[in-house]
């Protein structure tokens, strides 16, 4: 009898497992909203290559290219279509995909962005309750060269959005791009390169950037000195790339505020006078470019305080003097790239302790002994 129990328990068991499995299985079916969404953005695709052609009724959308779903639930929650040679028009229908956190389309050839009309709406009237856009984190949209965006206040539906590239899309038109982007504290990562940009806000004291990690807004034209924001920037900021802008003035020694800085890069942009000794403070620096300024006087030594560093470049035809010995402390250097009218001898004690570098270039009229 006892035996007997333990069997049917056994199958009961048994039953119950399957119908669970059976259901989880049936439950990864992808949700009709998220498929409509979807077949909506391929409308406005140009696929010359037909990337996208598991794109139909016939397969389940969670089995369709670049796109991810939940096992459990079925619902999209990652679209990726990185370098598929799409072209056309990026329909924003994507954004109504209520549990998607990653789009990325970047390396494509997008000419043109659609809102739908519910997103049009929620931006006339943000309590909208049919728009919902908030779980958005990933966005990457950038290398589409010839996309032209006059207008980015529909990103201000996206309020989880942690990272952001919009690089070498032009927004030459969008003058309140740091308003915008300002409406997301919980941003982490900001890549703007290369955007056409002219308007840096020079005279604007602090932006809401309290999560800020990255920030990278080299290759567009800021012709005006540093501006005030950024030494305001979160504490947690690492990475900040202003290269290739046509910033003037000097360096503010309120750049110390950022001293978990390790990626600097100011080359090529019309920087004058010193290069500020207490740059030698930012011990965390695995980075710091400084070429192609305009620079004077000599290289300080303070600089052989970094010992972080990975990779040094500085040039300018105004600087002069020898090269300091404390460079030869630099034991993490892999590239060092020196160039100007800078002159003197060099001893073994500039190289004594440069056990991991890989790239020396000394563009200058030094002798060696």
């Amino acid at each position: 009898m006892v035996c007997f129990t333990l069997q049917i328990s056994v199958v009961l068991l048994l039953l119950l497992y399957a119908m669970t499995f059976h259901k989880g299985i049936c439950s990864t079916s992808c949700n009709a909203k998220d498929q409509s969404a979807l077949l909506i953005f391929k409308r406005g695709v140009v696929d010359r290559s037909n990337m996208l052609s598991s794109w139909s009724n016939e397969e389940d959308c969670c089995a369709w290219k670049g796109v991810q779903c939940d096992n459990m639930t079925g619902r999209v929650t990652r679209l990726d279509l990185n370098q598929e040679n799409l072209e056309g028009e990026i329909n924003l229908s994507l954004l109504q995909i209520e549990f998607l956190t990653y789009l990325d389309l970047s390396l494509n050839a997008f000419t043109g962005l659609s809102l739908p009309s519910t997103l049009n709406q929620s931006l006339v009237t943000p309590s909208d309750t049919h728009a919902n856009f908030s779980s958005l984190k990933y966005l990457d949209l950038s290398f589409n060269e010839d996309l032209h965006l006059d207008n980015l206040q529909w990103l201000s539906q996206l309020s989880s959005l942690k990272y952001l590239n919009l690089s070498l899309i032009s927004l030459e038109n969008e003058t309140n791009w740091l308003q915008t982007m300002a409406m997301h504290p919980s941003l982490l990562e900001l890549r703007l390169a290369s955007c056409h940009l002219k308007n840096i806000s020079p005279s604007v004291k602090f932006v809401n950037f309290t999560s800020l990690v990255t920030l990278d807004l080299s290759g567009n034209y800021f012709d005006s000195e540093l501006p005030y924001w950024i030494f305001n920037l979160s504490n947690d900021i690492s990475h900040i790339d202003l290269s290739f802008n046509t910033i003037q003035g000097q360096i503010p020694k309120s750049l110390l505020n950022l001293q978990n800085l390790k990626y600097l890069g100011l080359d090529n942009n019309e920087f004058t006078g010193p290069i500020p000794d207490w740059l030698g403070e930012h011990q965390h620096l695995q980075h710091l470019g400084l070429i192609e300024n305009m620079f004077s006087g000599s290289i300080p030594s303070s600089l052989g305080n970094l010992t972080s560093l990975n990779q040094l470049t500085v040039s300018s035809d105004l600087l002069s003097g020898n090269l300091p010995n404390t460079i030869g402390q630099l034991f993490n250097l892999r590239r060092l790239y020196i160039g100007g009218s800078l002159s003197g001898v060099l001893s073994e004690k500039h190289f004594s302790k440069l056990f991991n570098l890989e790239s020396l270039i000394l563009n200058s009229d030094f002798a060696l002994v």
